[in-house]
């Protein structure tokens, strides 16, 4: 980070076989603080999902190799856009209750696509699972695009899902 301004990379490979890439910039000149615009991207591939085990509820685990991509600006006042991909292959998830048996379902995939700009999240989800069937869904949001994130009442707000669903 110099006069001519920001830019920063970083690769990590994980002893699981996943790897992740990362890259930051920005054209502003070096003070002691972040940058007020910029831009950031990061891809990954094969990451176990083991490895976000910490950041989710105990009742509720997760197993597969996520991969995908992250692209986004950031702007002054807290704003950015965000948009991005990522796919589960080869997973399950697990729901545990205490006193109630496990449900599990092994997951053949899992996409998710998503744009976050301004006042709106939206995107699109898909799940296949090769004992329940399968489901796609979009999804629009009005929660801003903001380090402080907020819910906008009376944003439009859509979500519709369709599949086939079978009990196993």
């Amino acid at each position: 980070w110099g006069e001519k301004g920001l830019t920063a990379a970083a690769s990590l490979n994980l002893d699981q076989g996943g790897n992740l890439e990362a890259r930051a910039a920005s054209p502003e000149r070096f003070r002691i603080s972040l940058p007020e615009t910029g831009t950031a991207e990061a891809t990954w591939e094969k990451v176990d999902l083991r490895l976000i085990a910490p950041l989710l509820p105990e009742q509720f685990l997760i197993a597969g190799q996520n991969s995908g991509q992250l692209k986004g600006k950031w702007f002054s006042r807290d704003l950015f856009e965000l948009s991005g991909a990522a796919n589960l292959s080869n997973g399950s998830a697990t729901w545990k209750k205490e006193g109630a048996r496990p449900v599990s379902t092994n997951l053949n995939h899992v996409g998710l696509e998503f744009s976050w700009r301004g006042e709106n999240l939206k995107g699109k989800l898909s799940v296949t699972s090769g004992e329940h069937g399968a489901v796609q869904g979009e999804f629009l949001l009005p929660v801003l695009a903001s380090f402080s994130p907020a819910l906008l009442p009376g944003g439009p707000a859509k979500i519709s899902l369709q599949g086939r669903l079978e009990e196993g």
